[in-house]
């Protein structure tokens, strides 16, 4: 969903205001002018390379969860800064390398050589590499937007992690729980649920039994996992495909593949057919 955009290209779910944007998803209000984000904004201009960044911020190239910083690259966690460069975890800094402080002078002659040296290496102007994650790749989102399986991953330098086998055993089914969940009484969390899905196992907390009891919702027949891949298969992925509309003909742009059951139609069709 896009709303009252302008000029962003290849974006998702893009809020109020957004301006000058292309490879960006899940951005927030009034962002301009950014690059390859992910959950970037608000109030935000001149981001390239970054996720979960932005807020009150300009000038923030390849960062993660920076807020409210100004002319900030190769951070991480960092809020309330400026002119920093490779630095984690600071809060109300200004001009630090690797978390160190300098005068101005002393900072922009270390940062000039530390970028000609990343440039030579030809390092500088990209995201953190991969090899540095402690995720393995089927651990993160990339694997519901881009999923691949382990060799296809490894070929191209990610880690996987495969999940450990559960040392616990089901007591219970989840075919077995009961239908309602006015039915399911406290020694539910006991239970060691094997799920209908993977037949890995699960359990019941107090606190999700006491929200499922307050809102009439039945027991989980399946795991997390399993209950997050049917919530996201119903989800359009970040892609645009090219088709046809199903009333004029017309060549139309759409995040709904050829293979999904809905109707598509063109900006003036859907006009006169629903407004």
């Amino acid at each position: 969903m896009l709303s009252n955009a302008k000029n962003c290209k290849d974006c998702f779910g893009m809020l109020a205001d957004s301006h000058n944007c292309r490879f960006c998803q899940n951005g927030g209000y009034k962002i301009s002018d950014a690059y390859d984000g992910y959950g970037v904004g608000e109030h935000a201009e001149l981001l390239y390379e970054a996720f979960d960044s932005g807020v009150n911020g300009q000038r923030q190239f390849f960062v993660g969860i920076v807020y409210g910083c100004n002319d900030v690259r190769y951070c991480y966690n960092c809020t309330g800064s400026s002119n920093l460069f490779g630095c984690i975890g600071l809060r109300n800094k200004n001009y630090c390398i690797f978390n160190k402080q300098y005068t101005k002078e002393e900072f922009e002659k270390l940062r000039a050589r530390i970028v000609e040296q990343m440039t030579k290496a030809g390092e500088y102007g990209e995201f953190f590499p991969a090899v540095i994650s402690p995720f393995g790749y089927n651990e993160t989102i990339a694997q519901d937007y881009f999923p691949m399986n382990e060799a296809e991953a490894k070929s191209k330098g990610y880690k996987w992690r495969n999940k450990e086998k559960s040392e616990h055993q089901p007591t219970i089914k989840a075919t077995d729980l009961p239908d309602h969940i006015k039915d399911a009484g406290e020694g539910i969390l006991k239970e060691i649920i094997e799920c209908s899905g993977c037949h890995r196992v699960y359990r019941i907390i107090p606190r999700e039994l006491d929200f499922l009891k307050r809102f009439n919702i039945a027991l989980p027949r399946k795991c997390f996992e399993c209950r997050h891949q049917d919530r996201f298969k119903q989800v359009n992925f970040p892609r645009l495909y090219d088709r046809q509309c199903m009333k004029c003909d017309k060549d139309i742009e759409t995040s709904y593949s050829p293979d999904r059951p809905e109707t598509i139609y063109c900006e003036s069709c859907y006009n006169a057919e629903v407004v």
